[in-house]
């Protein structure tokens, strides 16, 4: 399989690959925050990507969010899947299951800049249980409702969190001491239209903003620009 057959794979293999997940519906565009050093209380970002070894015919996939029939979300992350020549398939490697942690997320705060184009963040705070190791997994995606017209359509922010020295045998420097923590996330705002949108963190902390024009530089600045 060639570097471009793989690419075309990797969302048959999201839905396909991970059927004994059985995923209703997926969303695969994380981004993790977390305290990466033993030392450090600080997040720091990382978005890792879906990637195929052409050698070894493993696709590492950095994460799919999922909605059971009983709406239970899970997130499944570090996924290994290896073909198998002799059956002409992927079969699945490894897989960590993260269950979806409402509470990790306490309050979320609406900002917005004034200043044309508009940047719109959710502030969002809570504890962590440890004083260190602390990871976030955030998603963010769209949906629209067909009940609330009014909105163009909704923000759908996922936040689960992990400790990535839970369960390690090397000894840390982690208390249990509750660890708050506050993270700015920037919302996908840029070219959207005029008009009401809708947010959503964890299905529980929502709220709404309205553009009230359409979000992107102003011509005249473009035109200044173009002059200089």
């Amino acid at each position: 399989m060639n570097t471009h057959q793989a690419r075309k794979t990797i969302f048959s293999i999201l839905i396909l690959g991970l059927t004994v997940l059985n995923p209703i519906s997926a969303h695969s565009n994380p981004i993790y925050y977390g305290m990466w050093d033993k030392d450090t209380s600080v997040l720091g970002k990382h978005e890792p990507g879906n990637y195929y070894d052409t050698l070894e015919g493993i696709v590492s996939i950095a994460g799919v969010f999922t909605l059971d029939q009983h709406f239970n979300r899970t997130w499944y992350h570090k996924i290994r899947l290896q073909h198998d020549p002799d059956i002409d398939a992927y079969k699945l490697m490894q897989v960590e299951e993260v269950p979806l942690n409402k509470d990790i997320v306490e309050q979320v705060e609406l900002v917005m800049t004034g200043e044309q184009p508009i940047q719109v963040f959710l502030k969002l705070s809570g504890h962590f249980n440890y004083s260190c190791g602390n990871v976030l997994i955030v998603n963010q995606g769209q949906t629209k409702y067909a009940d609330k017209p009014q909105y163009r359509f909704r923000f759908e922010v996922t936040v689960s969190s992990y400790n990535q020295f839970s369960g390690n045998e090397i000894e840390v420097p982690c208390t249990t001491d509750d660890k708050l923590y506050t993270l700015v996330l920037p919302l996908q705002v840029y070219d959207l239209g005029t008009g009401a949108y809708e947010y959503a963190v964890n299905g529980i902390h929502t709220g709404a903003f309205e553009l009230k024009s359409k979000n992107v530089v102003p011509d005249d600045l473009l035109k200044v620009q173009s002059k200089n």
